[in-house]
């Protein structure tokens, strides 16, 4: 238990770092929705909030990746958690297009990557082949590894995917009740940032 309560703070902590972008993207991404509403509208104002909001899953899965890495240089880290990421999303975009696993996705990809990175960092090879061992060993495997991770929840994500959809649809049908308890976690996550998490589902 004690394991599971440090790896759980740790996760905590590792996504307290794209966490920090999120403010700023925020107010950026409501500036651009104001500025719809009046005849002069800039787009680029949200340009900001719509680039931090639109990769949520994949700055998760560089925070998380970097949270989990145990070294103290974490460039390779971050670069096998967006290979992770990337390389779930187009595997799953062949292996069923209605997947959207977010920023699910993300966690679930850095947790991968982070577990890649540890495990195969001073994997040695044979001379030929010497230049992809050690730490850059993990960004060949990751790519690996996530395929197979595509095609697993290609076939089982479509379920939990309808499962928080038919969440979101109980909500909004328990009328004022269900706009209450919107409203509260909507609040609740406003200074930091991650209503914009709730609005997606």
């Amino acid at each position: 238990m004690s394991s599971l309560k440090a790896n759980v703070q740790k996760l905590g902590r590792a996504m307290l770092l794209p966490v920090a972008a999120m403010p700023l993207a925020a107010i950026a991404t409501d500036a651009l929705q104001a500025a719809a509403n009046k005849t002069n509208t800039i787009p680029v104002i949200g340009a900001a909030g719509n680039a931090v909001f639109g990769n949520l899953d994949i700055l998760f899965a560089i925070g998380v990746t970097i949270g989990f890495a145990k070294t103290k240089d974490k460039g390779i880290p971050a670069l096998t958690g967006f290979l992770a990421i990337a390389t779930l999303k187009k595997g799953l975009e062949i292996m069923n297009p209605a997947v959207n696993m977010g920023i699910f996705g993300g966690i679930i990809s850095g947790l991968i990557a982070a577990w890649t990175y540890n495990r195969f960092k001073e994997q040695k090879l044979p001379m030929v082949f010497s230049y992809f061992a050690g730490e850059k060993f993990p960004l060949t495997m990751v790519m690996i590894l996530q395929t197979v991770t595509s095609v697993v929840f290609g076939f089982l994500w479509p379920f939990a995917q309808a499962g928080i959809d038919s969440f979101a649809r109980l909500l909004v049908n328990m009328g004022a009740l269900g706009v209450g308890i919107f409203m509260f976690l909507n609040r609740l996550l406003i200074p930091f940032g991650l209503h914009h998490v709730l609005n997606t589902y």
